[in-house]
């Protein structure tokens, strides 16, 4: 965690509603790369790269602003913006690719209106709604 801290900390406070992403997309792809990184100094024990457990943990850190993206999200990703998933078990996960689905999510619900779907969930933050949200729509809603 200390090797994302400084790239990190200027993002807890952020929203999906109220983050100028492309401003900070540098300091998002950083993060997320360290985070996962393939292989020994990874955080995966296998040595694998750790694409969704990255999006987790940066979900766990700021889930007004971070969306978890697995393979649902993906699925939904895909189909409803035509971001360049891929249909297999390892969807095509990168630092770019996290960061473009930030930006269509932003959009996507600027466009409906950000208020109106915080009232989905009042409570809940509006990254976590989504995530709901792509895991109904990724098993077939």
């Amino acid at each position: 965690m200390k090797a994302i801290q400084s790239d990190i900390e200027p993002l807890c406070t952020m929203s999906i509603a109220s983050a100028e992403i492309e401003s900070v997309s540098q300091k998002i792809k950083e993060s997320y790369a360290v985070l996962a990184e393939k292989g020994v100094d990874g955080l995966h024990s296998g040595g694998k790269a750790f694409n969704v457990g990255a999006t987790k943990i940066l979900h766990f850190i700021n889930p007004f602003l971070f969306p978890i993206v697995d393979s649902n999200a993906a699925k939904t990703l895909k189909f409803l913006f035509g971001l360049p998933y891929r249909n297999s078990t390892q969807p095509g996960y990168s630092a770019d690719l996290y960061v473009q689905s930030i930006i269509v999510i932003e959009e996507a619900l600027s466009g409906y209106d950000f208020q109106k779907f915080q009232s989905l969930e009042p409570e809940t933050p509006m990254m976590r709604i989504f995530d709901k949200l792509t895991f109904a729509f990724g098993n077939g809603w």
